[in-house]
C-alpha cells in the first residue's frame, strides 16, 4: 500500500509538472494522463476477461471501478479535505453533461441483446477521443 501511495504521488506530481510546463492546465491533465494512467490496470483486467470469455468481470470492474471512483474516493477525499473539493462552472457546463450523455448512450447499448458490439465500442471510443481533442484545444 505504501509503495502504491507512493508511486501514485510521483506519478501524479510529474504529470502535472510536464503538463504545467507544457501550458495545459491542471484539469485537463487529470482529466486525460491521470485518468489513464490510473485506469490502465483496470483496462488489462477487462481485456484480460474480454479475451478469456469472463465478459461479466469485464463489464463488473468498469462499473465497480467507476462507482467506487464516484462514490468512495470523491467522498472520501471531501471529507478529509477542509473545504470540501471545488467544483468549477466550467465542469458543470462541459464536463457533467458529457458524463451523463455517456451514461445515456450506455444504457440503450447494453439493453440491447445486452451486448456491446464493437462498432458501438468504437462509437465510444471515437467520442472520448473528441472529448479530449476538445478539452486540449480549448486549453491551447
Amino acid at each position: 500500500m505504501a509503495v502504491l501511495l507512493f508511486s501514485a504521488d510521483v506519478f501524479t506530481n510529474a504529470a502535472e509538472r510536464i503538463g504545467l510546463y507544457l501550458g495545459v492546465p491542471s484539469f485537463v491533465i487529470g482529466v486525460t494522463i491521470v485518468a489513464i494512467g490510473t485506469s490502465l490496470p483496470e483496462l488489462a483486467t477487462s481485456i484480460l476477461a474480454a479475451v478469456r470469455g469472463q465478459r461479466d468481470i469485464a463489464v463488473g470492474n468498469v462499473i465497480g471501478s467507476n462507482l467506487f471512483n464516484l462514490m468512495s474516493v470523491l467522498g472520501l477525499t471531501s471529507i478529509v479535505s477542509s473545504d470540501g473539493i471545488p467544483v468549477s462552472d466550467s465542469s458543470l457546463r462541459l464536463d457533467f453533461p458529457v458524463m451523463l450523455a455517456a451514461t445515456i448512450v450506455l444504457v440503450p447499448i447494453v439493453w440491447n441483446g445486452a451486448r456491446i458490439r464493437r462498432w458501438e465500442g468504437l462509437v465510444l471510443m471515437g467520442f472520448y477521443a473528441a472529448y479530449v481533442a476538445y478539452l486540449v484545444s480549448d486549453a491551447g
